[in-house]
């Protein structure tokens, strides 16, 4: 088997630049190939799906000069809103997860968003709503980034506009009173629609408004 580092891919931009490596070996069908993420602190057996079957790799090795790699990289550049392959599930109503097809996870906060916290009925219901959205989406979900928010918040979760199959969860858990808008933050190209949201569902004594 041949073991070469390649740049990661696409799906996988999250990672350093030599967290990945190609796989090639011979079979009695000719020659495969796959993919592995060799991402930090994860140097163990991995199952990976090549031509849609699944084949057992060796534990990986430390590739020469990655573990600098993973110190210093740049954000990736601003860029249209990203269509997803990988799966999702809600951490909390304003925080979800992305696990990518590497492997790899990561956190993402929505903009525009501050819903309540977990442990609570409202925090509860509303990690429902999210987690409902991303199912219904069916890994139709695209992200976008805003010029005018940092790209992460202070415990490393991306900060993004997340559309789960042509709904903005930001605004759908407003519209129905499950979190209230999040202006420490300027509320961009989604502002009308997350202001009068928030107006008709406290109107509506929907959610978090009922005794309002």
């Amino acid at each position: 088997m041949k073991i070469s580092p390649i740049a990661a891919p696409a799906d996988c931009e999250r990672c350093p630049a030599l967290a990945c490596v190609r796989l090639d070996w011979q079979t009695s069908e000719g020659p495969r190939f796959a993919l592995l993420c060799l991402t930090h602190a994860q140097r163990q057996t991995r199952t990976l799906r090549e031509t849609g079957q699944d084949i057992d790799t060796p534990e990986a090795v430390p590739l020469p000069g990655r573990d600098e790699a993973t110190t210093s990289q740049p954000p990736p550049p601003m860029g249209p809103p990203r269509v997803s392959r990988s799966t999702w599930r809600a951490v909390d109503g304003d925080t979800i997860e992305e696990t990518k097809p590497c492997g790899c996870k990561r956190r993402i906060r929505l903009l525009g968003v501050d819903a309540p916290e977990r442990g609570t009925d409202a925090g509860a219901e509303a990690a429902e709503a999210t987690r409902e959205l991303l199912d219904e989406a069916s890994g139709d979900i695209t992200e976008a980034r805003d010029n005018e928010h940092p790209d992460r918040d202070r415990y490393g979760r991306d900060l993004r506009w997340v559309n789960a199959a042509g709904h903005i969860i930001s605004i759908d858990l407003v519209t129905d009173g499950l979190a209230p808008v999040d202006r420490r933050f300027p509320l961009g190209q989604y502002a009308q629609a997350l202001e009068a949201a928030e107006a008709a569902a406290k109107s509506a004594h929907r959610g978090i408004w009922r005794q309002a």
